[in-house]
């Protein structure tokens, strides 16, 4: 019995790593509920949050807060709008407590209005949405049950979504994340398989397909659902160029989100354009933030790499070690500079070391495979 619960746990935890992003996006479009009535304002308050503007953020939630009669995915919302002031530095704890402090009292509001009206898919969303986000948080802390725990409670309002993809596309981005990482996680980690075997079968291509959908037609999770498409365009499946479109659009909509310029800069190295890549790492070196700033040695350190400057690869490749960032993926890719440039100078004891580390961080087959290819 107790073996029993802690597999189910860990698959519970499973679940929750699936939607590591999704905790960003609220569901309902073309729907006819409370939210859906108010698109523009819901659009204008979106844009202010991920262009980096969270006192217009503010003012737009207020008005939406009023004109809805405090709706919870306006908790939600500005919940979002916190997110993206905490993340991705992940350094600030006063952000993190209030973000936290908000989710849990939105879950609770947002179950209370279910009991009542059980079949609402906009607070179906919420609640779901509120308890991946909850999972995200536990899971960056490393506090295991309790994002166990928040990843149970979202698991069947996942499903219950499905039905309402038509009318509320934002459901494309659970279902879509659901049904590639339903396949492609236990392909990466065959000691899952046994554990999946009683949830529902998924399909990559039919997830990629829901992606794309998320991506152009929903409303709250455009953003969201263009971030974890070209997530695995590029890191998981290796089609680094596919995504290229989505990434150009985001860094033109949202030109003061250095996020999502950095994130175009990394995906630009995967596709060798790399004078393309070079003025966007540039912006982020020459950024106000701490944070960016070493986002920007570590793509120069790429950068510099993939232009045969070795030595100057491995030295900022080492800058950035020195005071890792809190994303293990910018920690893993620091390490493969130093695998990579270890190897082509015949040292590969250290490659060897360094290769080790990369399997230690890295969550995605990008590098994880260059990794074992080496080791083996």
């Amino acid at each position: 019995m107790e073996r029993f619960t802690l597999i189910h746990k860990r698959l519970y935890l499973l679940l929750g790593c699936w939607w590591l992003w999704t905790g960003s996006g609220v569901a309902q479009s073309a729907g006819s509920g409370t939210m859906a009535a108010q698109q523009a304002l819901v659009r204008q308050s979106l844009q202010a949050v991920y262009n980096n503007n969270p006192g217009l953020a503010d003012k737009l939630l207020k008005q939406l807060d009023q004109r809805t009669a405090h709706h919870p995915a306006v908790d939600l919302l500005r919940a979002v709008r916190l997110h993206w002031q905490w993340f991705p530095a992940r350094t600030d704890d006063r952000l993190r407590g209030q973000l936290v402090n908000l989710l849990e009292k939105t879950a609770d509001e947002t179950q209370a209005q279910l009991d009542k009206r059980p079949d609402d898919p906009e607070l179906i969303f919420t609640y779901f949405t509120t308890e991946a986000m909850l999972t995200r948080m536990a899971y960056f802390d490393h506090q295991t049950i309790k994002s166990v725990g928040y990843a149970k409670k979202a698991y069947s309002y996942l499903q219950k979504g499905r039905a309402y993809r038509q009318q509320y596309p934002d459901f494309s981005l659970s279902s879509g994340l659901y049904d590639y990482y339903r396949e492609e996680y236990p392909e990466l980690h065959p000691v899952y398989k046994p554990l999946v075997w009683f949830m529902r079968s998924g399909d990559k291509q039919n997830g990629l397909a829901q992606l794309v959908i998320a991506s152009r037609q929903s409303l709250f999770s455009q953003v969201e659902a263009t971030l974890y498409l070209t997530h695995i365009l590029a890191d998981y499946e290796n089609r680094a160029p596919e995504a290229l479109p989505y990434l150009a659009q985001l860094a033109r909509q949202y030109p003061d989100n250095l996020f999502f310029a950095g994130r175009y800069a990394e995906v630009l190295l995967h596709a060798g354009r790399l004078a393309q890549a070079a003025p966007l790492i540039d912006s982020l070196q020459t950024s106000q933030s701490p944070f960016y700033q070493q986002v920007g040695q570590l793509l120069t350190a790429r950068l510099k790499l993939a232009q045969g400057a070795l030595r100057e690869a491995d030295a900022l490749a080492q800058i950035v070690l020195q005071k890792p960032p809190k994303d293990e993926a910018y920690q893993a890719w620091a390490y493969a500079v130093r695998a990579r440039v270890a190897a082509q100078t015949n040292q590969p004891k250290q490659a060897r070391v360094f290769y080790k580390k990369v399997l230690d961080l890295a969550e995605y087959p990008i590098l994880s495979r260059e990794a074992k290819q080496y080791l083996e």
